[in-house]
């Protein structure tokens, strides 16, 4: 039995790290903030604050991932905000984040 823990830990090991290559830790706002509340703060104010905030987030995200990877289509902010208003619309719990990573692999095609 003994003989058999060791291959299997490796195996383990090896497979969870492979696994774990793409995984990333999203920071700030984007990364609490639901897609609800995306959704709420753009109906009722869009120059609030928080609205600011939010978009400026979705902004930076797109702007780091491109810096990091490249290749990406490049798009208006009114189709940025557009394409997250959707996707938010339609997917209320979900994050801003989850958003944003929606809308760069829409970019990247």
């Amino acid at each position: 039995m003994k003989k058999l823990m060791l291959p299997l830990v490796l195996v383990t090991a090896l497979f969870s790290e492979t696994s774990n290559a793409e995984t990333y830790e999203a920071y700030g706002v984007g990364s609490k903030a639901s897609c609800g509340s995306w959704t709420e703060e753009m109906r009722n104010d869009k120059d609030s604050i928080r609205g600011f905030i939010l978009r400026a987030w979705v902004q930076g995200f797109v702007s780091g991932y491109g810096y990091a990877r490249g290749n990406l289509k490049r798009v208006d902010n009114p189709a940025m905000f557009g394409f997250i208003n959707n996707y938010c619309a339609a997917n209320p719990l979900d994050s801003v984040a989850d958003a944003a990573e929606a809308l760069v692999a829409k970019m990247k095609e």
